[in-house]
This record gives structure tokens, sequence and C-alpha cells, in this order.
């Protein structure tokens, strides 16, 4: 289950936003089995996997999660203008989260390399799971 780190490789971030929301808790736990949904992408196996580990998370990870999805749909669906300012505004939320829960962020000297002004505000496709310390 390796779907969101597809974001960083992909042409295609219609699918790629789909398949965050499918795995978003909040919108996962709304189902209570696999049948009574239409997943796209997401397994039985993997929906009930899942289910399983959704089911006494914290809250702040189910926000941690969303606000993660509303940053890479922040431009979804258009050009990134300026300096990507509704990108940077869910970043800020997202950052003010982590830091209420006492998350540790992520150093940003690995993501320097990147810029806004490659591929129309996109930047480049990259492989994002070189950049996991969990993976």
């Amino acid at each position: 289950m390796n779907y969101l780190w597809e974001f960083t490789n992909s042409s295609n971030l219609e699918e790629c936003n789909t398949i965050a929301n499918e795995l978003i808790p909040e919108n996962l736990l709304e189902f209570k089995t696999y049948e009574k949904h239409e997943f796209e992408r997401l397994s039985k196996e993997e929906f009930l996997h899942l289910y399983k580990l959704y089911q006494d998370i914290d809250e702040s990870i189910n926000l941690l999660l969303y606000s993660i999805h509303e940053l890479g749909a922040s431009h979804a669906y258009g050009t990134v203008s300026g300096y990507g300012e509704s990108s940077l505004k869910s970043l800020e939320r997202l950052i003010i989260l982590m830091l209420d829960h006492k998350y540790p962020l992520p150093s940003v000297y690995q993501f320097l390399t990147y810029s806004i002004n490659e591929n129309k505000g996109w930047g480049n496709k990259f492989e994002g799971t070189k950049l996991s310390k969990i993976l």
C-alpha cells in the first residue's frame, strides 16, 4: 500500500487524488464493509487492514492525513501560479497541526533541489519513496 508515494512520480494527479481520498480515515470509516462502496483502487484486503488500523486512531492522525491530502490537492486541477499561495496556506495549516500535536517535522534540506519553476509549478517527477524514513 504505497499509493500516496505515487504522487511524486505521477502524470495523473487526478488518480492520485482519488486514491488518497479513499485512504483518509474519515472517508474509509464511513463504510462498514468493502462492498458498500465502490473503491477504485483499494482492494478488499487493503480496506480490511486499514479499517482495523483506523478503528482506534487518535483524531489528530485523521486530521494529519486529511491535511496532507488537502495539500496535495491544492493545485490538482489547475496550474500553479505565482509562488503557489494556495498550497502554502495548506502547508501552513499542516505544519501548525504537526507542531500542536508534537509530530516531528521533516527536514527541508532534502527538498531544496526541487523547484516551483519546473513543470509549470508542479516540479519534476521524482521517486518519493527514497525520502521515506519508514519504508
